[in-house]
C-alpha cells in the first residue's frame, strides 16, 4: 500500500487498485450532519484495477503516477490502458542479483 498527495490530489494504493481522490473543500464545510466542521472532503475520481501488484511508495511525476512494484522488482506507470507500464530503470540490487 502507498500513498501520494499533489495540491488537491490524493492517491492511494490498496491490494489491487490505485484509488485518485479530489480535494472538494467546498463542500467539505457543508458536510452533513457536522457543519462547519471539516476543511477537506476528498472524493473518488477514478479508479485504477491493478490485480495484486504489491504497489507502494507512489509518486505524482510530470509524465504520470508512478509506484514501486513489488510482484515485479520495477518502479511502474499506472495508466488506463494496462494495469501498469514498466520504466526501463536500472535498480543496482537487482541488476547485480540476475
Amino acid at each position: 500500500m502507498g500513498i501520494a498527495i499533489r495540491g488537491q490530489q490524493l492517491a492511494i494504493a490498496t491490494r489491487n487498485e490505485v484509488v485518485m481522490l479530489v480535494n472538494a473543500p467546498g463542500l467539505a464545510a457543508t458536510f452533513p450532519k457536522q457543519p462547519n466542521t471539516y476543511d477537506a472532503l476528498y472524493l473518488p475520481r477514478s479508479v485504477y484495477y491493478t490485480g495484486e501488484l504489491d504497489i507502494h511508495d507512489l509518486a505524482f511525476t510530470d509524465s504520470g503516477m508512478i509506484g514501486v512494484t513489488t510482484r515485479f522488482s520495477c518502479i511502474s506507470k499506472i495508466n488506463e490502458q494496462f494495469s501498469f507500464s514498466h520504466l526501463e530503470t536500472k535498480i543496482y540490487f537487482i541488476v547485480t542479483t540476475r
